[in-house]
């Protein structure tokens, strides 16, 4: 969480729209909403504007949230997660955010089959840890699992996780607890840690957690990348995945 996803995910949407060579490209920022398809979008308007080199080939409708580039004929605009309207979709590129939050596997469907007709398409997926076992997003990161262990052979999947067992995040919850202000444990899954993040903030965060025991399963999924948190899960991700 606040690791720079939205930025790095809005710079690739902006790459594949001007970068790429793809004529009458078609590239979507998605979200569980519109309001949260617009948080990557956002971001990429901001960097337009912010170069003169951009602006001076992008045009910028607010309106709709739709970025054209008129030289290929091509546009990057912000469009919900829901599946209606998703059908006939040529996309060249789906930056999607926050998988985990997507309600159901629809729309995830139906843009399997929208990248068909182009010559390079791409999928980049950002997303938080969450706590549903059977989701699409969890599929993925089982499958992203597997692709980083080498029990999957995908070379079309590129896989990233920022994450450790829960037994090392309950240690260094513990030492913090203690006393303890260094984070090493959190580091490993914050790379933002000491540019974006503060470690001084984040030990706070820890010690209210501690406090609050209903803030810890956030703090486990956001902090340290840990499916299924809940303070006294039924079913925990190790007994799942022996399954």
């Amino acid at each position: 969480k606040k690791n720079g996803k939205s930025t790095i995910a809005s710079g690739i949407g902006l790459y594949m729209l001007v970068g790429d060579g793809e004529m009458g490209a078609e590239i979507w920022s998605l979200g569980a909403d519109r309001n949260q398809a617009r948080i990557v979008h956002n971001e990429a308007i901001n960097m337009v504007e912010a170069s003169p080199e951009l602006a001076a080939v992008l045009k910028i409708n607010r309106t709709n949230f739709n970025i054209s580039y008129k030289n290929t004929r091509s546009y990057y605009r912000a469009v919900s997660g829901e599946a209606r309207g998703k059908q006939g979709a040529n996309l060249h590129c789906a930056i999607i955010d926050e998988l985990h939050e997507w309600l159901g596997a629809d729309t995830w469907e139906r843009l399997r089959y929208a990248f068909r007709a182009r010559r390079e398409p791409l999928s980049f997926v950002i997303t938080n840890a969450g706590d549903d076992l059977q989701s699409i997003c969890y599929r993925q990161h089982e499958k992203a699992e597997g692709i980083l262990s080498g029990s999957i052979v995908d070379d079309d999947f590129f896989a990233m996780i920022l994450a450790v067992p829960r037994k090392k995040a309950d240690a260094e919850i513990t030492a913090v607890g203690e006393g303890k202000i260094e984070l090493p444990v959190a580091r490993e899954c914050n790379p933002g840690i000491g540019s974006i993040i503060s470690e001084t903030d984040l030990a706070h965060d820890i010690k209210d957690a501690i406090h609050t025991p209903s803030e810890m399963p956030n703090l486990l999924r956001l902090t340290y990348g840990i499916w299924n948190t809940g303070v006294s899960p039924w079913l925990n991700t190790t007994d799942w995945s022996a399954c």
